[in-house]
């Protein structure tokens, strides 16, 4: 995605647009097709991204942010999520239950025991490195998941790319269970009742993007005039920052800045030697 979005308040076409312009950064900058969709932190995820993410080219969701509910907590990590439409995409959330893992025995353990999915599956994600702020993963670490590759008694990690970890999770569980509609967060209340001039001007830019793209493409079709492609694009960017996860709550929570997290990622295997 572009940038960390919020999955609530943005309409349809603000989330179709990060999807479309972090795609192509990818693409243009890397020379990578992105095929999935990381997104750790946002508080709670619209019925309408499974059909989104599907349109736009990825085959799998990752977040962790459910974990936090107070109530009732989601009874699956790997599974697949039902869109508005009954469109399906692969979803994980690592039982972990941290984006900033640092690899620890209690961490793994802690994985391993609260994995809904034991049983019928074998691997889970496990984010590490310091995540919320930067800095990314630490010597330490690394050491750590070296050591845990073939280690007895415990959980065996391989650092390996989200997109691997999905296509082994989709093998194992062929018929893996179906959530459907929202995933909604019981936690964060209260940050979608304030901030109405954030709110206010959010909607009011997708409103103003959409006509101005509108009449673009109208004077083009009719009058043949240079639609203005790099204004629109500059412009729609700058409406995807606007809609961030940052951005769109009332206040920080504390482990929330709605920074960037890393993509490095360790594939856990509960199995046991």
């Amino acid at each position: 995605m572009w940038v960390e979005a919020d999955g609530n308040m943005p309409g349809g076409e603000s989330l179709a647009r990060q999807l479309v312009y972090g795609r192509r950064f990818f693409a243009e900058e890397f020379g990578i097709e992105q095929d999935g969709i990381w997104l750790p932190d946002s508080f709670g995820y619209t019925a309408a991204y499974p059909q989104l993410a599907r349109l736009a080219g990825a085959e799998w969701f990752m977040s962790q942010k459910l974990h936090w509910s107070e109530t009732n907590e989601l009874p699956h990590h790997t599974f697949e999520w039902e869109g508005i439409d009954g469109t399906r995409i692969l979803t994980h959330f690592p039982p972990i239950d941290s984006y900033n893992a640092e690899l620890t025995g209690r961490q793994l353990a802690h994985a391993e025991s609260n994995f809904a999915d034991k049983g019928a599956a074998t691997v889970s994600l496990a984010p590490f490195g310091h995540g919320d702020g930067g800095g990314g993963p630490t010597r330490e670490m690394l050491e750590r998941a070296r050591r845990l590759r073939d280690l007895e008694g415990s959980p065996r990690v391989a650092i390996q790319a989200p997109s691997d970890f999905f296509r082994e999770a989709a093998a194992e569980l062929a018929t893996p269970p179906v959530w459907r509609g929202e995933l909604y967060l019981e936690y964060h209340r209260g940050t979608y009742t304030s901030q109405a001039r954030t709110k206010r001007g959010n909607r009011r830019a997708e409103a103003l993007l959409r006509e101005a793209e509108l009449w673009s493409a109208t004077a083009t079709v009719r009058a043949g005039r240079p639609t203005r492609t790099t204004s629109w694009t500059n412009s729609g960017s700058r409406c995807c920052c606007i809609s961030s996860m940052i951005s769109c709550p009332a206040r920080p929570s504390p482990g929330c800045t709605g920074r960037p997290s890393r993509s490095t990622a360790a594939s856990t295997n509960a199995s046991k030697r």
